[in-house]
């Protein structure tokens, strides 16, 4: 029996545009904010059931340096200095991504790139937004995203 290694074709690989790279950091960015706000909340949760614990004496409140309440806040407060410093980022990553969006001099362009990598929303929200298919859609950000590539490709 002869065993042949399947070869399949592959895309040629097409180098990111800066603001894919842009729109691929602001996404991580939020979902790694989003997973720490779901961390404040177990922390938050965490606290309350151990301030609130009937077996504790003093009505729940202890003295103690490192209690496990006070764990609880310093982790609390830890997540919310990291969240903002990720919100600082994806603002200035936004800014970025809004004046090389304006390069494309096409309202109709500018208008899908910025529903869907400035706000976040879904692609089949952009295609009712704009009033156009899903397929039509991908293919308008597809003609963007070459318009930014081409764009990119003049800048000295």
């Amino acid at each position: 029996m002869r065993t042949e290694k399947i070869r399949r074709k592959t895309k040629p690989e097409v180098k990111k545009t800066k603001i894919e790279v842009i729109f691929a950091k602001t996404e991580k960015l939020t979902m790694q904010m989003k997973a720490k706000s779901d961390e404040i909340e177990y922390w938050r949760s965490f606290a309350s059931v151990t301030s609130t614990d009937p077996g504790r004496t003093g009505g729940g409140k202890s003295r103690r340096p490192g209690s496990k309440i006070e764990v609880c806040v310093a982790k609390i407060m830890a997540f919310e200095e990291s969240i903002e410093r990720d919100m600082e980022e994806i603002i200035e990553l936004q800014e970025q991504a809004k004046e090389m969006i304006k390069a494309l001099n096409s309202p109709k362009l500018e208008s899908l790139l910025t529903h869907r990598y400035i706000c976040g929303k879904k692609w089949e929200d952009v295609a009712a937004i704009l009033g156009y298919s899903y397929v039509h859609t991908q293919r308008l950000n597809a003609q963007a995203l070459e318009e930014l590539r081409k764009i990119e490709e003049n800048l000295p």
